[in-house]
């Protein structure tokens, strides 16, 4: 099964399904009930987390290659990254002032005030991702080679383990169609085909059972005898910690910082599981991470 062009910007949909969820929340939200306005705090938290380290990878691989190959296409999307995290920034502030407030009529006005504004940090953002897939996928297409494109996937497959490419699949699949599916393993098989292998009976009950057999023939996936050991949970920095012991995932970017502290650890170590979170934490203090304003 060949891989025709490397695709970027699957994940959106991931993204849009979130962005969906949070803003349900809100709509639903009580705004004089602060335990629902804690709900939404902590919901936003993450929902900044995640367009921050989203935003990052964008600049740093794709519009940067795009930048180095002499397009000026790249700096609609390279300056909404700047305004979105403004915006954010913003919007964190305007939870914390409605917190505090004591008048419940206050409240209500106040959190009227954030739907309206996420919904139009929703539709903009909408615009956005449409923009990214319409416009810089095809400028990347016309500029860059195939082994170019697979290059950025090298890079973020090369350090990632078995255990946080299942982690991730089982994070995307549920978001999926089939030619998603489809698409997404070929051009890991081409770029990872051991770990390919490894996770393969691991995410063979996320597909269709006629879909697996069939890229599992058309890829020559011949997967590991048995599933992979689970020892310790994983998450994303967006998602609920689900135990004391699971591990946050660091993306390609965030790893680069933590190279240093991470040699001076025992992987095995609860220690080590309390210094990566609480170098996600300043790496993301108040939404300073990630995007510079």
């Amino acid at each position: 099964m060949e891989v025709k062009r490397f695709r970027f910007y699957r994940e959106h949909k991931y993204v849009i399904d979130m962005f969906m969820d949070f803003h349900q929340l809100v709509a639903r939200c009580d705004f004089r009930d602060q335990q629902q306005v804690d709900k939404v705090i902590t919901e936003f938290d993450k929902i900044v987390v995640l367009i921050e380290c989203h935003a990052e990878h964008e600049d740093k691989a794709i519009l940067e290659l795009l930048k180095s190959k002499g397009s000026d296409v790249y700096k609609n999307n390279y300056q909404d990254h700047r305004d979105q995290h403004v915006f954010l920034l913003r919007m964190i502030d305007d939870l914390k002032a409605l917190s505090a407030l004591t008048d419940d009529d206050e409240r209500i006005s106040k959190g009227y005030t954030f739907y309206l504004d996420y919904t139009e940090y929703f539709g903009d953002s909408l615009k956005h991702m449409h923009a990214e897939e319409t416009l810089i996928m095809p400028e990347l297409h016309r500029l860059c080679t195939d082994e170019e494109l697979m290059e950025l996937g090298r890079k973020t497959y090369d350090m990632m383990t078995p255990m946080e490419i299942l982690h991730m699949i089982r994070a995307l699949f549920e978001h999926f169609n089939a030619d998603d599916i489809t698409k997404f393993l070929s051009e890991l098989n081409y770029l990872e085909p051991e770990k390919l292998a490894a996770v393969w009976n691991d995410i063979s009950e996320l597909m269709p059972s006629e879909l697996e057999q069939s890229l599992r023939k058309g890829l020559n996936v011949v997967p590991s005898q048995e599933k992979l050991e689970e020892d310790t949970v994983l998450y994303y920095a967006w998602e609920d910690k689900p135990d004391d012991n699971a591990e946050v995932v660091l993306t390609q970017h965030q790893r680069i910082g933590f190279e240093d502290i991470e040699k001076t650890l025992d992987t095995n170590s609860e220690q080590y599981l309390k210094q990566k979170e609480e170098y996600l934490k300043e790496y993301y203090k108040d939404g300073q991470g990630g995007v510079p304003a």
